[in-house]
């Protein structure tokens, strides 16, 4: 009977041992699951993360290539406009030099072959270089009416030196727009590029240039429109004071 006790109880511990193992390997398992879970939960969240960046930089990069696309059409504005403005400014340049040589053709000549022109008062004389000549040396009226005056010779001057400037200045601005057009093409334009060319198509246009873009870039004349137009409204000038209402009243 002894020995059948001591089986049964040897089976009977045998039997709860494998009970703790099966519970202590279910609950090792229930753990592996969860970290399984985890880990699988980590990865779709990465993959969540990876696609709302790829949404952000292709959102990005459609709005890069969006405002790049309007500095290209607004570049091409502003390089049509200057080279229009040079032929324009060429031509003019070549009428005033025309019109000076016969100027000239027609100014009194001193014996030294100097030409000279005698200002319309007829009190003094001048040199094409507009120098001053002393009365000692010409008397005023010695020159006869019919001969250019000081006043048309020097106008005919400021003119050409007046396009001159402007020609030097729309020179500079084709040098700027070429370089911004190499900038553009060569992409990857950073905010900083953005500003900057924004500005160069804004601010640094030649005065020759500002009514033709007025009409040709709609950018610049939104710029020029918000930079000139005050919105600025002064609240006292629609405040009727106490007393003008008691007055009324």
């Amino acid at each position: 009977m002894m020995a059948d006790f001591d089986t049964a109880v040897y089976v009977a511990e045998q039997a709860e041992a494998v009970r703790e193992a099966k519970l202590e390997e279910a609950a090792f398992r229930r753990v592996d699951e969860r970290i399984a879970k985890k880990e699988e939960d980590r990865e779709e969240a990465r993959a969540d993360a990876d696609r709302l960046l790829g949404v952000i930089v292709a959102t990005q990069s459609l709005d890069q290539v969006e405002r790049r696309r309007r500095l290209e059409d607004r570049l091409d504005a502003h390089q049509s406009a200057v080279v229009d403005a040079l032929l324009d400014n060429q031509r003019r340049l070549d009428e005033m030099n025309e019109r000076l040589d016969v100027l000239l053709e027609e100014a009194y000549e001193l014996p030294d072959g100097r030409k000279v022109f005698k200002s319309e008062d007829g009190i003094s004389v001048y040199d094409a270089d507009g120098n001053q000549i002393d009365d000692a040396e010409i008397d005023p009226d010695v020159i006869p009416e019919g001969h250019p005056s000081w006043e048309t010779y020097r106008a005919a001057r400021e003119e050409r030196i007046t396009l001159e400037e402007e020609r030097a200045e729309l020179t500079d601005y084709q040098e700027k727009l070429d370089e911004a057009d190499a900038l553009i093409r060569r992409g990857d334009l950073a905010e900083d590029d953005f500003a900057e060319l924004d500005s160069l198509l804004n601010d640094d246009v030649p005065d020759a240039l500002r009514p033709t873009l007025l009409e040709s870039d709609p950018s610049y004349r939104s710029a020029v429109i918000s930079s000139e137009y005050d919105v600025s409204l002064d609240v006292s000038d629609f405040v009727v004071p106490a007393t003008s209402m008691k007055n009324g009243m």
